[in-house]
């Protein structure tokens, strides 16, 4: 595992968990509010992407439309939940991952990593924050954080790969 981008993608796929759970939220609800023909009609505009055949340039084609709305069934919305939560399983144990090797870290070393990796601030803005946050007197510079970050990186790492 890829440490440094798996911390750059934290974010966002916090929000592909998030979006994924309700989306299957929501698709359940569907399939248990909805009749077949009205699973067909709604899902039919949603998913009209999904199928493996080349699509009209018309967005509006009636007859493209037609056919959608005969393909799309109800086992099929339950595949497309299915095949969400294998996505979501995998998403789930990266950022689970992070979570805890981040919490291994100490105060500084994860407001480093934090600030620099899934953040993505410049190095002089990690060190201003930096400064401010925990050091009021004696200064720390760029260089020495750029070593904290590493040495944090290397302390994730070993967590990671026990």
């Amino acid at each position: 595992m890829n440490i440094e981008k798996t911390l750059r993608e934290y974010k966002e796929n916090i929000g592909k968990i998030e979006t994924i759970k309700e989306r299957d939220k929501y698709w359940q609800y569907c399939l248990n509010t909805m009749t077949d023909e009205e699973i067909a009609i709604h899902f039919a505009e949603e998913k009209i992407d999904t199928f493996g055949m080349p699509k009209a340039k018309n967005k509006e084609s009636t007859v493209e439309i037609t056919v959608i709305k005969q393909e799309v069934t109800r086992e099929m919305v339950k595949q497309w939940i299915k095949d969400d939560k294998s996505r979501l399983a995998i998403l789930e144990y990266e950022v689970k991952q992070m979570d805890i090797a981040l919490g291994s870290l100490t105060e500084e070393e994860n407001y480093v990593i934090v600030c620099k990796c899934i953040d993505n601030w410049k190095w002089f803005q990690v060190e201003k924050s930096f400064n401010e946050k925990f050091r009021k007197e004696k200064e720390i510079t760029t260089e020495r954080l750029k070593q904290i970050k590493i040495c944090a990186l290397n302390k994730m790492k070993k967590i990671i790969n026990t």
